[in-house]
């Protein structure tokens, strides 16, 4: 995102989480994607997520047995995956 210098789902090209995915051949059966612009913590961030109710639902949900995070600059995105 920093890179292309836009913030979302979407990214400039049209692509989304899923497919992005796809293209990197991460296998997996359901995926979700949490995105923050702002906080300075990982612990901002996570409150952040938790205080929204689709993305909470993304961290509540039991499908989603891998999950990574990643920080650039001003973006946060959390990523959650239930392998295939």
């Amino acid at each position: 995102m920093v890179s292309h210098n836009f913030f979302g789902h979407t990214n400039p090209d049209g692509k989304n989480p899923f497919e992005r995915l796809q293209e990197s051949k991460v296998v997996f059966s359901a995926a979700a994607e949490n995105i923050a612009f702002g906080p300075k913590t990982g612990r901002q961030a996570f409150e952040t997520w938790l205080r929204s109710p689709e993305h909470r639902k993304n961290m509540l949900d039991c499908r989603f047995t891998l999950h990574g995070v990643a920080y650039v600059e001003d973006r946060w995105t959390h990523l959650l995956l239930k392998p295939r």
